[in-house]
């Protein structure tokens, strides 16, 4: 999804107009949140450790994705942690990861 801004500046008695694009991936379009709370291991148990640290926000939601059984993230400061969570997803009762303030987003499922 694109989405375009336009913003006119006269500079010198020139107007200038600027286009902004700002791009938003499909990957996000599928995701809820961020929520302000993450999910604990007893909540959701995590998917794999390996591979899953140091991601930017979409990196984390696309290995959500093709991760089998991922419905869920926790992210903040570039670390993801992808989680399996029961069905209904439960709402998230964690207020930190590790210490960390982290935001969980949770996958839209079709149940």
């Amino acid at each position: 999804v694109y989405y375009f801004f336009v913003t006119a500046m006269k500079p010198l008695s020139k107007t200038l107009l600027v286009l902004f694009i700002s791009y938003t991936s499909a990957t996000n379009d599928r995701f809820v949140g961020p929520h302000h709370n993450t999910w604990t291991n007893a909540q959701c148990p995590v998917h794999d450790l390996k591979g899953s640290r140091w991601k930017s926000l979409t990196e984390c939601q696309t290995q959500c994705v093709a991760a089998p059984g991922c419905n869920a993230i926790n992210y903040g400061s570039d670390h993801c942690i992808i989680r399996v969570c029961p069905l209904p997803i439960p709402l998230p009762q964690g207020h930190t990861y590790a210490g960390n303030p982290y935001k969980g987003y949770s996958l839209i499922t079709g149940t």
